[in-house]
């Protein structure tokens, strides 16, 4: 019986390290690698606006409005937009994507889609000529954005670290008492 009781005390001491060492270390790291995926996919973004604000400003520009659309629908294809609109500078909408309530192409951009959403600039040089406002993100955007994982992770080595030595210390006590 003393032997087991040992047992228990020594398993219950090793599971209150391991537990210390995965506070310690392995949330840490995980929330490290969280932030670099975020980073990288807000570099990779910013990639993609750029190829296709590039792409769009040369349509607005030559006022090719058909090609303007045919990006956007190629774009809605790969997930990049699924909800978009281009507009010119006078905001006069001239190629969408996806069910847009109250959106017309040839009218102006409403003030609801106006303000909601993420907005690229579609710039050449120093010059802008449109915009495409992106309504609904895609769900790459929205699968990294909030890692609630790494917490989880840390709340378990907590209430395992808790768990261990709750364990320990009543291991140690009854031992005591017998002895």
């Amino acid at each position: 019986m003393r032997r087991a009781g040992s047992l228990g005390i020594i398993a219950s001491f090793v599971t209150a390290l391991l537990s210390a060492w995965l506070l310690a270390s392995v949330v840490p790291a995980v929330r490290g690698e969280a932030q670099q995926a975020r980073t990288h996919d807000a570099q990779r973004q910013a990639l993609s606006d750029a190829v296709a604000s590039h792409a769009l400003a040369r349509a607005v520009f030559t006022r090719d409005y058909g090609e303007a659309q045919e990006l956007l629908d190629r774009y809605a294809e790969i997930g990049y937009a699924t909800r978009a609109v281009v507009t010119n500078n006078d905001r006069i909408v001239v190629a969408s994507v996806g069910a847009l309530s109250g959106l017309q192409i040839g009218g102006r951009l409403p003030d609801v889609l106006a303000t909601g959403g993420r907005a690229v600039r579609l710039a050449l040089r120093s010059e802008i000529y449109g915009e495409l406002r992106i309504v609904a993100p895609s769900a790459s955007a929205l699968a990294t954005d909030d890692p609630r994982w790494a917490g989880t992770l840390r709340t378990i080595a907590i209430a395992l670290l808790v768990a261990s030595i709750a364990t320990l210390a009543s291991l140690v006590i009854v031992r005591m008492r017998r002895d």
